[in-house]
């Protein structure tokens, strides 16, 4: 800035100068009419223009290291505040890890759903079996298909922010260093701040996009299996529809085509029924809960009913009277002698 109006103060004295020599040309033009070649011989006006240039080049230069410094500022403050959206939403968002815990489950199910259909086939198959493994087939793929559409909302935010971190860290303006050394200075220490902050953030992103895109590749594999088995479960029923009217068993004295323990057709029977029966109380958790807690209040209701109608009727021995359903009563035999 010292600089500035140094050359700004020699500029407005070369001007003045030059006024004054021509003003006293005017005055005194047939006293000294070779003036004005002398002037130009002393070489004051190309001074004067060069200082012009040169205040012209240096006051352009300020002006567009401010406008660029200023964009600086604007490019490093939305990098900041990206970061902490980055930092806040890695906090908040969605929990990756119970999603990869619900796979190893799922995966868990579809063997036991495939039991007796897939795997240890018998010599016969039942409407029954493959109705449950298909109930449990069907639940599986909408549970995985609906995380899969969360995972993918997440997967796409995470993409979106690293694309706008990447855009922001390639603007031009980050690059520009100014023409002062100190200038230069405080700018790389401040440039350093910023990547002390956002370094981390930035490495957590990367992570957890990379983690994400794995296991949307897992969950892609399970939902084609689980689409797969369905649509083995329909063949499979469409064929044992065919054969309604064909013998299914044969004669006692031929030979069995499988065989397998009754206890462990008993097993698998049991955990398939288990899971439906899991899968039915967790959609219906609210009726249900109404349901038992209507049961509860009649309960209460019915026993308070009891005792209010023994304490009003004299004779009686309430704990051996019983309410009916027709609100009577059943005396016991030395009640009816008493009566």
């Amino acid at each position: 800035m010292a600089n500035t109006w140094k050359l700004r103060g020699c500029f407005l004295f070369a001007c003045c100068t030059c006024i004054s020599l021509a003003y006293g040309q005017r005055n005194d033009s047939t006293m000294l009419p070779n003036l004005h070649d002398s002037i130009l011989d002393t070489g004051v006006v190309r001074k004067v223009k060069k200082l012009a240039e040169t205040e012209i080049t240096y006051s352009r230069l300020t002006y567009k290291e401010g406008r660029i410094s200023i964009a600086q500022r604007r490019t490093i403050d939305a990098i900041k505040t990206t970061s902490q959206h980055v930092k806040l939403y890695l906090k908040d968002g969605l929990d990756t890890s119970d999603i990869e815990s619900y796979l190893r489950e799922t995966d868990r199910d579809l063997e036991i759903a495939k039991d007796g259909v897939f795997t240890n086939q018998g010599t016969t198959q039942t409407q029954r079996n493959l109705s449950v493994t298909a109930s449990i087939v069907a639940e599986l793929l909408n549970n995985i298909s609906n995380r899969k559409i969360q995972l993918d909302k997440y997967t796409n935010n995470l993409i979106a922010f690293k694309d706008k971190l990447d855009s922001l860290a390639t603007d031009s303006s980050l690059y520009y260093l100014p023409q002062d050394s100190g200038a230069i200075i405080k700018y790389a220490k401040r440039l350093s701040v910023v990547n002390m902050e956002i370094g981390p953030v930035d490495s957590s992103l990367r992570i957890a996009v990379a983690s994400a895109q794995d296991l949307q590749l897992k969950l892609d594999l399970m939902i084609f299996e689980l689409r797969a088995a369905s649509d083995g479960l329909e063949s499979f029923a469409a064929g044992l529809s065919n054969k309604v009217f064909n013998r299914e068993v044969p004669n006692l004295w031929d030979s069995v085509g499988n065989t397998r323990p009754v206890n462990e057709i008993f097993e698998f029977s049991k955990a398939k029924v288990k899971m439906v029966l899991s899968f039915y109380v967790r959609e219906n958790r609210g009726p249900i809960f109404l349901i038992l807690l209507l049961i509860i209040i009649a309960g209460f209701f019915l026993s308070s009913s009891q005792t209010q109608i023994c304490g009003v009727i004299p004779g009686i021995n309430c704990q051996s009277a019983r309410v009916l359903a027709d609100g009577g009563f059943v005396l016991t035999g030395a009640e009816r002698h008493r009566a």
